[in-house]
């Protein structure tokens, strides 16, 4: 059990459970509470002990400084069932080079290609949308960016048959990951329900993403994807080698995990979101209908929807699908003002970051004008996507595809709740909405009277 000289201990922890059960029962609010005894404080977790950051610039020392806080930590090492050693989860030692080999793919000029297909995507599937129509809202956004993965990232054939089950299975694991990091692990042994639930999910998806990368390497039809970007790629740096299978496998199925969960959580808040302030969604039809005028956005528009963009900077600082990070100090060290041992777990949470007072004024209140020009918050006050050498690779992508499918979305479509829908936040590996069903109904254009006459 590792140990922090200097760092205060939360109060209320229970012999051997330590601070699991309101970080299981209400994470939130404990975590909210923590802030109260400074900006750095420890908790225990069964067996680990953890110094938890509520400091933004605290919080930017950690996250720049990937040799002394790495990734490689026993709460990653429990993550690897199931993304095994791809860049979300692998160490220091080992990310730079498939980092490297990775960029090109991510590069921004890629992006416009990628757009393409998400546009086709986002009009296919909003374009089966019955008007006075229920949706399940999570799953619904998770079809449409399970649709936009597999064709940007897999050209993967879409059929329900695939996306449906990769959309459960997807589910079932996030939704036990943050448990099987909270408990200990005899308890993930135990032949209960939700292990044997957790167990067939994984298997399911990592057989998936096998067959998608079986069935490339015996194509002859060539594709402009990330995966064939993948398979080419070489460590021109260093060794001049390629993945090895077990390394494609990993960052596959990182980018299968990352590029539907994320985004599908944002935009599922974004939408309950709108639909709790209606000035604020119609500021956005405005805006959408001004530049779209009822077709499907492209990646062109994007420079013309800042306000779009605002709602979803907003609602990932309210609700960060990764709301926490872990790292794990390779040597005694400082961090802010505390001595830290070697060996010591760190969580920070980009949502106690996005819910600091001091940088957003009424943090809890939804105000998408704290993004429009002029904006001056602090680098290391919003971390959706982390920060420094380990940052999301994938966050142009990911900004990209989201702020394409809610103006999509919002251009033909008003979203309110039904009655028993539920947008509370559900703890997971994610922070997701609890619950959230919504009715669609079809919208006419708001023009304004310039974007009238000179149509």
């Amino acid at each position: 059990m590792n140990t922090v000289t200097d760092v205060p201990e939360a109060p209320g922890g229970l012999p051997f459970l330590g601070h699991s059960f309101p970080l299981l029962r209400a994470p939130l609010p404990f975590l909210r509470s923590l802030a109260s005894y400074g900006p750095l404080v420890q908790i225990r977790v069964g067996p680990f002990r953890a110094v938890v950051i509520s400091s933004p610039s605290v919080t930017r020392e950690l996250l720049v400084d990937d040799r002394t806080f790495d990734k490689a930590s026993p709460l990653i090492d429990r993550l690897k069932d199931v993304l095994g050693d791809g860049l979300a989860t692998c160490p220091h030692q080992r990310h730079r080079r498939p980092r490297r080999m990775l960029q090109p793919a991510f590069h921004p000029s890629r992006i416009p290609t990628y757009a393409r297909t998400m546009s086709e995507q986002i009009e296919s599937v909003v374009g089966g949308w019955q008007d006075g129509g229920v949706l399940d809202v999570l799953h619904e956004m998770q079809t449409v960016t399970t649709r936009i993965t597999l064709a940007t990232m897999f050209s993967t054939s879409l059929t329900p048959e695939i996306t449906g089950p990769a959309a459960q299975d997807i589910n079932v694991v996030l939704d036990s990951m943050y448990r099987r990091l909270i408990l200990p692990q005899w308890a993930q042994r135990l032949p209960l329900p939700g292990n044997r639930r957790h167990r067939l999910a994984d298997e399911r998806l990592h057989a998936t993403i096998m067959g998608v990368l079986n069935e490339r390497r015996t194509s002859e039809t060539e594709h402009d994807d990330l995966l064939s970007m993948l398979l080419a790629a070489r460590d021109l740096e260093g060794d001049g080698h390629a993945f090895s299978d077990a390394e494609l496998a990993d960052h596959a199925l990182t980018f299968y995990f990352a590029g539907i969960e994320t985004a599908a959580v944002t935009l599922s808040w974004a939408l309950s979101l709108l639909s709790q302030h209606p000035d604020v969604a119609a500021r956005l039809h405005a805006e959408v209908d001004d530049v779209l005028a009822g077709r499907t956005p492209q990646y062109d528009d994007l420079p013309a929807l800042p306000f779009t963009r605002a709602v979803l900077d907003e609602t990932l600082r309210l609700y960060p699908p990764a709301w926490f990070l872990s790292r794990f100090t390779t040597k005694d060290t400082r961090l802010g003002d505390h001595t830290i041992t070697a060996g010591t777990n760190i969580a920070c949470f980009p949502y106690l970051v996005h819910h600091d007072a001091e940088t957003f004024p009424e943090p809890e209140r939804f105000d998408p004008d704290r993004w429009t020009a002029g904006s001056t918050v602090p680098r290391e006050s919003f971390i959706p996507f982390g920060s420094g050498a380990r940052k999301c690779i994938g966050d142009r992508f990911a900004v990209t595809e989201t702020t394409l499918a809610l103006a999509g979305m919002v251009a033909g479509w008003d979203f309110r709740p039904v009655a028993g829908s539920s947008s509370s936040p559900r703890i997971g590996a994610t922070l997701r909405p609890r619950n959230l069903r919504m009715r669609t109904t079809r919208r006419a254009l708001s023009l304004s009277p310039s974007s009238s006459a000179q149509s």
